[in-house]
């Protein structure tokens, strides 16, 4: 089933500059998390769930921005058809803004032999800090990842140092 945004009921988890709020059921899928990577499933499963969101972030310098024109006017198709060891078969990119301040969005679908999914990458840079929040969701997902990912957008805290 999918949730509504009338069950965000939440937790609260931070990365790096950023407290954002997940649904209580989404917890962080220990297995796919690095250092500099977290991932968000329902119960903390990505692969059972079919979906997840996941939050990067690098530090560049505290004055250092993301070219956010230049991620949006490269053609980026060809570098997430190898990072996701599948093909592409739908690719928009857009700069938005959003509740952290503006971003490079980017859409797409992927398809291998195996599955297809859909997904969403935001990229921002916050106090020095270049950020990618993404949400994947399979044919099979037991939930709506972007749900999740527009609360974060929407909600989410810069923190002050």
């Amino acid at each position: 089933y999918f949730i509504g945004i009338a069950e965000f009921i939440a937790d609260r988890y931070s990365t790096g500059n950023v407290l954002f709020d997940l649904p209580l059921n989404w917890k962080e899928d220990t297995d796919l998390s690095d250092y500099e990577t977290m991932v968000f499933a329902p119960e903390g499963d990505t692969e059972f769930s079919g979906c997840m969101i996941s939050v990067y972030n690098e530090y560049m310098s505290y004055d250092e921005e993301l070219d956010l024109e230049a991620l949006v006017e490269e053609d980026g198709k060809t570098d997430l058809e190898e990072g996701m060891d599948a093909t592409v078969t739908e690719y928009n990119a857009e700069i938005v803004e959003t509740g952290l301040g503006e971003a490079a969005k980017i859409s797409y679908s992927i398809q291998d032999d195996n599955y297809k999914a859909t997904g969403e990458m935001y990229f921002l840079s916050i106090n020095g800090y270049a950020y990618t929040i993404q949400a994947l969701m399979t044919e099979d997902a037991v939930e709506d990842p972007f749900i999740v990912l527009d609360g974060i957008l929407s909600t989410a805290i810069v923190r002050e140092w």
